[in-house]
């Protein structure tokens, strides 16, 4: 106390009121009171609202700094930093000031005023910030800028913008783009998020820039196609979970043919037999061995249990049908369920194409023409299989097994060519069956 009394004797008051307010120099006064005699360089703090300690908050270029010399009016200045971080004072030049806090620029200020001044007692105080932001962007809630807080890291932004779209930081790749330096740093979030990686959570800087990208879906996704309710990608079970897959898929639907369902992967065909779904959810690969787990890129397909045929070609309404249960669909039937032929059809060189026991695509002429002008006499069996040298049933009105085509070319084209029928199927989703 005696010492600042000795300190305040110092003080001439006319000089020190005629540059500052008698609180001001109440306040000067409370900070030398409440000062170790050793002190000689003091920061305040920035506005009470900021609520940033004196020792932390590092200042940032275009704040400007309030800089008191104890007894020295003349050396008193109000500054702004430069973009280039730096500020301009008497004695000392350009003296780099962004990144140093309030309290080591007023050190630094005192050491270089002690080669000048006896023992200079420096103040410097922070008289206005500049708003720094931080942005980030990718798949969070909130992308966009954020006011950057004083020693906010990586995880507090990613906080303030809501988080994460989709929960699974495995499937995000992660960069801080750095505005100060132009570098890029790789930020893994399975380890920030996981185990809690110091080194991963990094101090923001500002105009830094989180940029979270999302990984190639063939790396984080899974296609679930056939008999589900909501066929496409979705998520990859964390744990291979096929029942998670197909939940994630909607579910299956009414009449899917769970023995056939397959699993591709890398060219490869898996057989699943999913008969155990919503059962004991159990799966079994057929063969008796374990049911693989799903892997990202993995295609898990499970076909319709669907009689059906199929018409392309030269009619009205080509496509897709479905077998009537309990009766026969001959080919005649089906071309008028298409629609009829176009004018353009050649109805003498119409083609069925079936699948042998072997697996592979037959094309059976079928003559269109004579089968109508049949109609109303014996129609084929049910069970008839027809044949290249079926010459008799190549010419009459054939019934339809489940999984044919029928194929009516346009005139000019060559009778029974694989090519033609080839390019008609390439339209359809299931020509890969046909032309594998």
């Amino acid at each position: 106390m005696d010492t600042a009394h000795g300190w305040k004797q110092k003080i001439n008051k006319n000089t020190y009121l005629s540059f500052c307010s008698k609180a001001a120099l109440s306040a000067s006064i409370a900070v030398l009171l409440l000062t170790a005699p050793h002190a000689t360089a003091f920061a305040r703090a920035p506005d009470a609202n900021d609520s940033v300690p004196a020792g932390t908050y590092q200042i940032l270029s275009g704040d400007t700094i309030a800089i008191e010399v104890f007894g020295k009016p003349e050396l008193t200045r109000t500054v702004t930093v430069g973009t280039d971080g730096k500020i301009t004072y008497p004695f000392l030049g350009n003296l780099k000031a962004a990144g140093q806090t309030v309290t080591g620029l007023g050190e630094t200020l005192r050491v270089g005023l002690a080669k000048e001044l006896n023992n200079p007692q420096v103040t410097v105080s922070i008289i206005k910030r500049r708003i720094a932001r931080v942005g980030i962007l990718g798949p969070v809630r909130q992308p966009g800028k954020f006011i950057l807080e004083d020693g906010w890291h990586v995880l507090d932004l990613l906080a303030e913008a809501g988080g994460l779209i989709v929960n699974r930081p495995e499937w995000m790749q992660t960069t801080l783009v750095r505005a100060s330096t132009g570098t890029s740093t790789p930020v893994d979030l399975v380890k920030l998020f996981g185990a809690a990686d110091a080194s991963e959570n990094h101090l923001l800087e500002p105009g830094d820039l989180l940029v979270v990208k999302e990984k190639d879906a063939i790396k984080t996704r899974v296609q679930v196609l056939g008999a589900v309710a909501k066929p496409g990608l979705v998520s990859a079970p964390p744990d291979g979970s096929i029942v998670s897959a197909v939940l994630e898929a909607g579910g299956v639907v009414p009449r899917a043919k769970l023995s056939e369902a397959v699993i591709r992967r890398n060219g490869e065909t898996i057989p699943v037999d999913l008969t155990g779904l919503g059962t004991d959810g159990t799966f079994k690969v057929v063969g008796g061995k374990p049911a693989p787990l799903l892997q990202p890129g993995d295609a898990l397909v499970i076909p319709m249990n669907i009689l059906s045929y199929t018409v392309i070609g030269a009619v009205a309404t080509p496509g897709m049908r479905e077998l009537p249960p309990g009766k026969n669909m001959t080919a005649v039937g089906a071309l008028f369920q298409a629609g009829g032929a176009l004018p353009v059809g050649d109805l003498k060189n119409a083609s069925i194409v079936r699948m042998s026991a072997q697996g592979e695509p037959v094309i059976v002429p079928i003559n269109l023409d004579e089968g109508i002008k049949k109609n109303g006499k014996e129609p084929a069996k049910s069970g008839d299989t027809p044949t290249k040298n079926d010459k008799n049933v190549a010419k009459n009105d054939v019934v339809l097994l489940p999984g044919d085509v029928l194929y009516l070319p346009t005139k000019g084209q060559k009778r029974g060519s694989m090519a033609a029928v080839r390019d008609a199927m390439s339209f359809l989703p299931f020509a890969g069956f046909f032309l594998r």
